[in-house]
Parts: structure tokens; C-alpha cells; sequence
């Protein structure tokens, strides 16, 4: 008679039995690397302003003076590129180009075009303009000196927009040795200064007694 009673005894397989992909794929799960923190992107105007002003500087104003051609010339005189990369480098850069540079024409017209391509604000900013470069000798010096007063009045009163200074304004003359040099309108001795309306002035002949 056969004992029902013998415990069966599970058949359980070895652990090298086991199929492999119950091991293999746990070692073949991707690792997630952490990813580098993001540096924040810098801009220009982000950095200081000593050093934008700086930059200008170094790329807006020349050790030489901006000679700007005839008024015959097809030529027009222009602004730097990068006056016009957008509109706050403008605001910024603006007072140093026209503040800081010289503004030389050969003759009167050719002040009188470069003017009129201006606005009233940049006209303002000008700080050197020597609008008028022909020196005549000491032998002439009353007909040059009433060349030059005659010019400058005709071009602050159709061309400064009431804008120019008459600080800004260098002409040529010659001291007793005959050697020339630039000289503010206020050092001549001949002229004075008349102020007028609306931001112009004019050149009279200085009373003497």
C-alpha cells in the first residue's frame, strides 16, 4: 500500500540555473548623469559702466581730428556702426563721440553740410569744431579777421540750429611770432561774442578806445 504521507520536497533549481537575464539586465539599467549647472549668459550691458565707457572710448574717439570732406565731394560724413547697434548703446555712446572727438572741415561749406545732416542735440554735444582751416598771413590779418567773422555768423544763423557753442568753435590764427595754432573764439582779441534768441550768437567787432 503506497504512504501518502511522504513530503514532497520542492524542486527547487540552483542559483547558476537561474536564466541570466535576471542578473544581466539590472547591470544594463542607463545612470542619469547629473547635469552641470547652467552658467547665466552675460551681455554687454551687463557689464560695468566704467568699462563700457571704456570700450567707447577706445573704439569711438581718435587721436586725430575727423576730417570731413568737401562740401563738393559725393561723400557724406557718417557715423560710426556702432552708433547704430541698438538703441541704448546709442544713448550711451553718443555724448563720448561728439564730445570727445575734433570736427575739422576744409572750408565753410563743408560746415555748413555737416551741420544739417546733424540734429540739435548732437550739434550740442560737439565740444571741438574747427569749421574753417584757411590761415591768411599777419599782413592781411583785418581782411581775414572780417572773412572769418562774416562766415561764422552766416553759419550759426542758417546752419547751428541754435544748438552750436560758440565754445565749441576753434579757428586759425597767428601769433606775433607767425606761428599758427587753433584758438577759441572768446581769445581773439578783435571779436566779442553776442549772445542772441533762441540758442544763437553772433561775432562783432570789439570796441576800442
Amino acid at each position: 500500500m503506497t504512504n501518502l504521507n511522504i513530503h514532497m520536497q520542492p524542486n527547487w533549481l540552483p542559483l547558476t540555473a537561474l536564466p541570466r537575464f535576471c542578473f544581466s539586465s539590472a547591470k544594463q539599467l542607463p545612470t542619469k548623469q547629473p547635469e552641470p549647472p547652467q552658467q547665466p549668459s552675460k551681455s554687454f550691458a551687463d557689464l560695468p559702466a566704467e568699462l563700457r565707457n571704456q570700450i567707447y572710448n577706445y573704439t569711438l574717439v581718435r587721436s586725430a581730428p575727423i576730417e570731413l570732406p568737401y562740401a563738393y565731394e559725393k561723400a557724406y560724413f557718417r557715423e560710426p556702426a556702432l552708433l547704430a547697434a541698438n538703441s541704448w548703446v546709442r544713448a550711451e555712446a553718443l555724448p563720448i563721440f561728439y564730445g570727445c572727438n575734433i570736427f575739422e572741415t576744409p572750408s565753410p561749406p563743408s560746415a555748413h553740410r555737416f551741420l544739417k545732416q546733424l540734429a540739435p542735440e548732437n550739434i550740442a554735444r560737439i565740444r571741438l569744431f574747427r569749421p574753417i582751416d584757411l590761415i591768411l598771413p599777419l599782413s592781411v590779418h583785418r581782411r581775414w579777421s572780417d572773412a572769418l567773422r562774416g562766415n561764422l555768423n552766416r553759419l550759426v544763423a542758417d546752419s547751428g540750429k541754435g544748438a552750436l557753442s560758440s565754445d565749441a568753435v576753434h579757428v586759425p590764427i597767428r601769433n606775433d611770432a607767425g606761428e599758427a595754432s587753433w584758438c577759441k573764439l572768446d581769445a581773439i582779441e578783435d571779436f566779442k561774442i553776442v549772445p542772441g534768441s533762441e540758442g544763437r550768437w553772433s561775432i562783432e567787432w570789439r570796441e576800442t578806445s
